[in-house]
């Protein structure tokens, strides 16, 4: 179960893809990102591969420019 206050970090969490970066670190921050939301809400967690295929099928294809910095 989630706490209020791990429900209130949870929703000021933002993640951004840093243009200044490679693909593959924000790749990686993003993994461990979705991982640390994943286990906070008792969810199974992203092993790499299925990691990539989100990012690569989902995430990355359909960023939008707020979510880039």
């Amino acid at each position: 179960m989630i706490t209020k206050s791990e429900e209130a970090r949870l929703q000021e969490k933002v993640w951004k893809y840093r243009i200044s970066e490679t693909d593959q670190w924000n790749f990686a921050r993003w993994h461990r990102w979705a991982n640390d939301e994943r286990k906070a809400w008792g969810d199974p967690l992203l092993d790499e591969d299925e990691a990539r295929s989100k990012w690569d099928n989902e995430i990355f294809p359909n960023l939008d420019e707020d979510q880039y910095e």
